[in-house]
């Protein structure tokens, strides 16, 4: 089932300009709720009930054009993704780019590990702290960029 959060009007709505960062994604912030989120974006969120274990949710940011997807746990957005090209970090990394682009940006403040289930996909991690920005990579391209805090930046299958 879907519950749709409709779109209010916000100061600073997310663009494909808005930045990913580790506090979030333009002016969502890690910590909100989905309504929190709504406003502050001035965009639809769709949040989808039926939790896959208690406490937790995912949710669409609308338009989907912009690739954003988030994780709650009870009740707070802790992890977001971004799986669409639009929307970059601070230094300009994108979906899309391929990991030579990613080392020229970060170079060794990435740590990388393997990506689960696959043989040849990477995850690169900038860590700080309890959060971290992570770009998930296959055969040398990014495949998503996400940020979030620690437990759920590093669930493997959301809350499952």
């Amino acid at each position: 089932m879907l519950v749709a959060v409709s779109a209010a009007p916000a100061g600073a709505a997310l663009t494909s300009r808005s930045r990913i960062t580790t506090a979030g994604v333009g002016p969502i912030r890690i910590g909100m709720t989905a309504a929190q989120a709504r406003r502050a974006a001035g965009r639809s969120i769709h949040v989808f009930s039926g939790e896959v274990s208690p406490g937790c949710q995912s949710a669409q940011l609308s338009p989907r054009r912009y690739g954003v997807s988030l994780l709650l746990t009870d009740g707070r957005i802790r992890r977001i993704y971004v799986d669409r090209r639009g929307i970059a970090t601070r230094s300009g990394v994108r979906v899309g780019d391929d990991v030579a682009r990613l080392r020229r940006a970060y170079g060794s403040r990435l740590v990388v590990v393997r990506a689960p289930y696959s043989r040849t996909g990477r995850i690169y991690e900038l860590r700080f702290g309890a959060r971290k920005l992570t770009f998930l990579t296959e055969r040398g391209r990014i495949l998503d960029i996400s940020t979030g805090r620690k437990p759920e930046i590093d669930y493997v299958e959301g809350c499952a």
